[in-house]
């Protein structure tokens, strides 16, 4: 067991690794569209966007936020709770590649991220998010 979320350190704490890099790094950047309303920023949604960036980077384009927890969009799940974003992959050369790379980070941050690309309800788009329910790993194959 891992103990607390790694997302309940304080910004200004200093120890995490990846904030350093997050404050600083001038390229970082995520576009969202502006229909999409982003109603908190966590520790898991700035460690989503931060993995997001780094595997859309590798590949030269720039991620596109396409749904969070907007009223409109959401059912029930992570979505509402602020825990989750959609991603555009038009513009992606290999979104399965984008999909593994983005599961690796986050995978070595807390097994509770799941990354969902490739199924019949994530085929133009990948879903990042955190704590779903234990059986998505196994619905996916993940």
């Amino acid at each position: 067991m891992r103990g607390l979320p790694r997302y309940s350190k304080s910004i200004g704490s200093g120890k995490r690794k990846d904030v350093k890099s997050l404050k600083t790094d001038p390229k970082l950047w995520v576009d969202i569209l502006p229909q999409v309303h982003i109603g908190a920023i966590n520790w898991p949604i700035i460690e989503i966007a931060l993995a997001v960036w780094q595997a859309y980077k590798e590949q030269g384009v720039t991620p596109i936020v396409t749904g969070a927890d907007d009223p409109a969009y959401v059912q029930r799940g992570v979505h509402d709770r602020a825990l989750a974003l959609d991603f555009r992959i038009w513009n992606l050369p290999d979104p399965a590649r984008a999909a593994e790379r983005i599961r690796e980070q986050l995978w070595e941050i807390d097994l509770k991220y799941v990354v969902l690309y490739g199924d019949k309800n994530h085929l133009d788009h990948i879903h990042v998010g955190y704590g779903h329910d234990k059986d998505v790993h196994l619905k996916y194959g993940e």
